[in-house]
C-alpha cells in the first residue's frame, strides 16, 4: 500500500522535476551557445609604414632582452606583444602578421614611408 503510494504520488513528481530542471538546464546551455556566436574577425587592412617597422623592431628588441616594453608593461608571450602593438598603431592585427613586422621578415624599404590621405 505504502509502496503504491509513493509510486503514484511521489514518482511522477520526481520525474516531473528531473525534467524541468534538465529542461530548464539545456534551454540555459542553448542560450549561452547562441549568445555566443559573433561575426568573424574582419580583416584588417590597414598598412604598416616605416615608422610602424621601426617602432615595433624596437619593442620587441626590448621585450626580447628585458621581458618588458620600453613603457614599462610587463609582457610574456607573442600574444600580448601582439595585442600591446594593436592598442599602440589602433589595429587588429593576427600575432602571425605582427611577428612577420617585429622580426624583419618584412622589408622595411618594401613599407611606404607615409601612407597618403
Amino acid at each position: 500500500m505504502i509502496v503504491k503510494a509513493l509510486l503514484t504520488v511521489i514518482l511522477p513528481k520526481l520525474i516531473m522535476e528531473a525534467y524541468d530542471f534538465v529542461s530548464s538546464y539545456c534551454l540555459e546551455v542553448v542560450e549561452e551557445a547562441e549568445a555566443d556566436k559573433s561575426k568573424p574577425k574582419q580583416v584588417d587592412r590597414t598598412r604598416f609604414t616605416q615608422e610602424n617597422y621601426d617602432f615595433a623592431t624596437t619593442e620587441f628588441k626590448y621585450w626580447v632582452s628585458y621581458g618588458k616594453v620600453r613603457s614599462g608593461e610587463e609582457i610574456s608571450t607573442h600574444i600580448e606583444l601582439t595585442k600591446y602593438l594593436n592598442e599602440v598603431f589602433g589595429t587588429n592585427k593576427s600575432v602571425s602578421t605582427m611577428r612577420r613586422l617585429y622580426t624583419g621578415q618584412v622589408s622595411r624599404e618594401k613599407l611606404p614611408s607615409k601612407i597618403p590621405n
